[in-house]
């Protein structure tokens, strides 16, 4: 339920305006009238000023989910640099052990050959 400045609860259910609007039944038909167009008129800004809300929240949730798939972009463009550059190392790791092994394989094997 909404509450205007006046603190008067603003009913947002059009049951509720047309009990209203029976309750009024004992009043002339011009001042029913007014009564009830004052009262759509309110609901009518009410919703409106509902919808502008909502419309500035969908905008800013759009905003926040394209600043979240730039930010996924550049995350996953940063784990796959740091992937390959792990892989690379560990790959140039292993050829320097592998070098170093064939290199003291081929030293021995030179080694048996002289004698």
């Amino acid at each position: 339920m909404l509450v205007r400045l006046d603190d008067e609860p603003v009913s947002t259910s059009s049951d509720d305006a047309l009990e209203r609007a029976e309750e009024r039944m004992t009043e002339s038909t011009p001042d029913l009238t007014l009564a009830i167009l004052r009262e759509i008129r309110t609901e009518l800004r009410d919703h409106r000023a509902l919808l502008l809300s909502l419309t500035e929240f969908t905008r800013r949730l759009d905003r926040r989910i394209d600043h979240l798939d730039r930010r996924f972009s550049e995350v996953k463009d940063d784990l796959e640099l740091t992937i390959k550059v792990e892989l690379m190392g560990s790959l140039a790791h292993r050829d320097t052990l592998l070098d170093e092994r064939l290199e003291r394989l081929s030293d021995r094997i030179a080694a048996v050959e002289a004698r």
